[in-house]
């Protein structure tokens, strides 16, 4: 399986530490390889969003703080964008 970034997930993983990236890296590299066994356990439906083509997102939850909306479309995880969850909590 691919994986693919949107402009805003790759412009935000740019300004990550490495340490940050290579933990992301890492993680979707796991999922791209272990999709259905990971699936259940790595990632958290997000209720009532979807991507601008109607695919349901997920989240991936990598480090305490980094959040990473994705979805598939058939062997290929588009990665949305990354957030830090102290972000989300403050809105």
């Amino acid at each position: 399986m691919n994986v693919s970034w949107e402009l805003t997930a790759r412009a935000f993983f740019d300004q990550l530490s490495s340490r940050d990236r290579n933990a992301i890296e890492q993680s979707l590299v796991r999922l791209a390889n272990n999709w259905e066994q990971l699936q259940r356990t790595h990632l958290q439906k997000l209720s009532g969003l979807s991507s601008k083509h109607g695919h349901s997102l997920l989240q991936l939850r990598d480090e305490p703080d980094l959040r990473v909306p994705l979805y598939r479309v058939g062997e290929r995880i588009v990665v949305v964008d990354i957030v830090r969850h102290s972000q989300i909590e403050r809105l």
